[in-house]
């Protein structure tokens, strides 16, 4: 995997590959290079010839370089650093799909106890070297874990991040997903293929479908960010967060909502 410096969202990454089969839909190689020569060393160089300017940015930066695991899944562990202490608020786990984030799900219960501990210690430890630099406020330590079950810290996010409003807000002070029944809180993208003309048309098919956010039950669709109407005759792109009990529960409200936005025929009513 070849990163740039200063660049976010996948955007500065691509991943080089020999073996066609290890492409993935993962948003961190949002660029892919195929090395199509037998010689590996004559592809390389080929492919730094061609790309060095574009990763170095002119020359004006180092160019960082990792080790490109397959099918190791995307984890956080995000931390409140304050002058008393460090305190862990969440872990949750992200997932790709067609090179770009498809959902991100808290709380994150499936991991083994061996695992967990890596992640909480590890995130600890990170945080810890923060706190004694001065930082202060919240932080993500973003990791992969391994098919053989290793954490491996990948960055670190400071101040607010883009998980705090899942878990924070939804999942702790909306939701209460520990509590008794527990629930999780799903946050996804609107699919590329999807059609939602405007936010009135999300919203109303919420409430036709009977899939709104129910207090009661705790499970339903709350939209996460403001839907921007888009030009005219585009779609709109925004986040939606389903919460559910179990994953049937999920696939129900999603496979709805797949139903109503996917199909051409209702996108052209």
């Amino acid at each position: 995997m070849v990163k740039q410096a200063h660049n976010g969202a996948g955007v500065g990454n691509e991943l080089l590959v020999a073996d066609p089969l290890l492409a993935t839909g993962h948003a961190g190689a949002r660029h892919l290079h195929q090395l199509r020569v037998a010689d590996l060393t004559e592809g390389v160089t080929a492919y730094w010839s061609e790309r060095w300017t574009w990763a170095s940015a002119g020359g004006r930066f180092p160019v960082v370089l990792e080790e490109f695991i397959p099918d190791a899944r995307t984890v956080y562990c995000e931390q409140h650093l304050t002058d008393t202490g460090i305190q862990p608020t969440e872990m949750g786990e992200l997932r790709y799909t067609g090179r770009r984030l498809s959902h991100e799900s808290v709380p994150l219960r499936d991991l083994t106890p061996a695992v967990e501990k890596q992640l909480l210690e590890g995130s600890a430890r990170l945080a810890a070297t923060y706190r004694d630099a001065g930082y202060r406020g919240r932080l993500s330590t973003d990791a992969i874990v391994t098919p053989d079950g290793q954490v491996l810290y990948t960055e670190v996010n400071a101040q607010v991040t883009g998980s705090w409003h899942i878990y924070e807000v939804f999942a702790h002070h909306i939701v209460h997903a520990n509590a008794a029944p527990e629930r999780t809180v799903i946050e996804s993208h609107v699919p590329a293929h999807w059609t939602v003309p405007d936010g009135a048309t999300f919203h109303r098919t919420l409430t036709e479908l009977g899939l709104g956010y129910d207090p009661a039950t705790r499970t339903g669709v709350i939209v996460s960010m403001p839907i921007v109407d888009p030009p005219s005759g585009g779609a709109a792109q925004f986040t939606f967060s389903i919460v559910y009990d179990t994953p049937a529960g999920h696939a129900a409200i999603w496979n709805a909502l797949e139903t109503r936005f996917a199909a051409p025929s209702r996108a052209a009513a």
